[in-house]
């Protein structure tokens, strides 16, 4: 069984802490760490938590991750942020490719 490799969103975090990235602030972020079902690197709770996090570098740097699951990638490719869509569709072609 494998566990999740991601930082996590806390659920209410301080207006001025908003705009940090993953792992940069111990008062917006935490480890997952939860267990992960057939070698997933992420869980549910953290998909979901950054797939709607509202800092769109937090999106693309979930897009842009080999890790992502295809599903995931299919929807952030209809993200309104065009960086956020272009990164997932860029994973996905090279998934595609076997790059």
């Amino acid at each position: 069984m494998s566990r999740c490799h991601s930082w996590r969103p806390l659920e209410v975090v301080p207006e001025q802490h908003a705009h940090h990235l993953p792992g940069e602030c111990r008062k917006c972020w935490k480890p997952c760490f939860r267990k992960t079902d057939d070698g997933a690197a992420y869980c549910d709770t953290c998909l979901e938590r950054l797939t709607q996090h509202p800092f769109g570098l937090v999106r693309t740097a979930l897009a842009a991750d080999a890790a992502t699951p295809d599903d995931t990638l299919d929807f952030l490719m209809t993200d309104h942020d065009p960086g956020v869509a272009k990164a997932a569709e860029r994973t996905y072609m090279r998934r595609m490719q076997g790059l």
